[in-house]
């Protein structure tokens, strides 16, 4: 009798050591949510995890639980601030030229003639050059928290119809 109630004693005083502990760990700048598959995925089938609003309440091992504080420690920290630029530069150069030659030139009993000949007894001769310069465009910037999304949006949008 004496070795069953000691045997059962060594078995209870093992149990003790073994047995899971329920920690409530708050998290500081992430989201229970963000976090909680990792947690749950380090924990395994030694423990578990669940999320409430910003805590994470985890039933594990003591051991375990010094785990998940030293990874939420790598995990839970400040997300950080991101400023994100683009830069539309948008430059058009169109240029025309174009020669005009009017007049008449004569030579012996030759004659050859041009256009229009002479404006009030002048010959006329033209030269066009025209250029035109533009740049259009600029910067536009976001600031964006890391993980989260953000947009910036250039340009047109314009409906696509086929008949």
């Amino acid at each position: 009798m004496k070795v069953r109630a000691l045997l059962a004693a060594a078995l209870f005083s093992c149990s003790l050591s073994l047995s899971a502990a329920t920690e409530v760990i708050p998290l500081n700048f992430r989201t229970a949510d963000e976090v909680l598959s990792v947690v749950q995925s380090v924990l395994g089938h030694e423990g578990k995890v669940n999320a409430y609003g910003n805590q994470l309440i985890v039933n594990a091992e003591p051991a375990k639980i010094v785990e998940v504080r030293a990874l939420l420690q790598q995990l839970d920290t400040e997300p950080r601030r991101l400023l994100i630029s683009v830069d539309t530069n948008e430059s058009g150069f169109q240029s025309d030229r174009g020669y005009r030659a009017d007049g008449t030139i004569s030579a012996g009993n030759a004659e050859v003639q041009i256009g229009q000949g002479e404006i009030n007894g002048r010959d006329q001769v033209r030269i066009i050059r025209r250029s035109t310069d533009s740049r259009s465009g600029g910067t536009q910037q976001v600031q964006a928290t890391e993980g989260y999304p953000a947009l910036i949006q250039v340009g047109q949008s314009v409906p696509l119809t086929t008949r």
